[in-house]
């Protein structure tokens, strides 16, 4: 009775899916926790806020064609945190990285903070991903994962997220194929 009641606080979307990527190392092992900590409140880290504004500005910055150190001593919209050097250096290499990677990001091709929902997967499978290329010309989906590295280290190769997000995404984008690379 209790699980068919969550189930039924569930079906309003949050903005953070309980079958989300980042999620998927706990309830890939224990689909009952999906139900179980519906409604447990998660106090936000300082890591986790930090993080937050990092995504903000590397968001900002893709959007704006600036570089990160341009809004050293700024706040991000929405936020206390200021951008500090050590911020700026870390999502300027993410940022570097981008466009190195997809020089004709701007034509059409590419989403920064893609929402996605592939409910043919399962109606609670949706979330944002921070970057998505398609590559037209090699039939290719590239997604970016953006990691501030600060408090919960997260390895790339065994991140379940990088792995399911490009399905989802490919619903979406409708590329001939996805692949997962780290």
């Amino acid at each position: 009775m209790l699980l068919r009641q969550k189930e039924k606080q569930m079906t309003k979307r949050s903005e953070h899916s309980p079958l989300g990527g980042s999620g998927a190392p706990r309830w890939m092992k224990c689909a009952g926790s999906v139900s179980l900590s519906y409604g447990v409140k998660d106090k936000e880290s300082e890591y986790a806020k930090l993080g937050t504004a990092a995504h903000a500005l590397a968001e900002l910055c893709l959007k704006d064609r600036t570089d990160a150190w341009q809004w050293i001593e700024t706040a991000q919209e929405g936020s206390v945190i200021f951008v500090d050097k050590d911020m700026a250096d870390a999502v300027q290499v993410y940022l570097s990285a981008v466009r190195e990677w997809h020089p004709d990001r701007n034509q059409g091709n590419t989403w920064i903070e893609r929402r996605f929902h592939c409910p043919t997967i399962h109606k609670y499978h949706y979330g944002t991903a921070d970057l998505v290329h398609l590559d037209k010309e090699n039939k290719t989906l590239h997604v970016w994962d953006y990691k501030h590295g600060a408090g919960i280290v997260v390895e790339p190769k065994k991140t379940l997220s990088l792995c399911i997000t490009p399905v989802v995404c490919s619903k979406t984008a409708r590329p001939a194929s996805s692949t997962c690379r780290r």
